[in-house]
């Protein structure tokens, strides 16, 4: 998981008060953690962790899909106002 930019942290902590960077770091770890277990076949591992980031994001963080999906779609505005295509990256073809 790419770590979340320093304005997405902060649109989460205004949602969510008492939020705090460690409460985001650890989520941020706990989904790394799930995705490299999952790709090693350890699934019953990648489970219990599972269990423990849903209980975070629950409790500490229960509007994180909805703050951003906004935020998502702000940035979408952006680049429409300002009229500038994201960037795409193609893969290079094999040598």
């Amino acid at each position: 998981m790419e770590p979340l930019h320093p304005r997405d942290r902060e649109a989460l902590k205004r949602t969510h008060p008492g939020l705090t960077d460690a409460d985001i770091d650890r989520t941020e770890e706990l989904v790394t953690q799930v995705d490299t277990l999952d790709e090693l076949g350890k699934t019953d591992e990648a489970e219990e962790l599972r269990v423990q980031l849903s209980d975070l994001v629950r409790q500490r963080i229960p509007r994180y899909q909805e703050v951003m999906r906004e935020l998502a779609a702000s940035r979408k505005d952006e680049v429409r106002r300002r009229g500038v295509q994201p960037r795409v990256f193609q893969k290079k073809p094999p040598r």
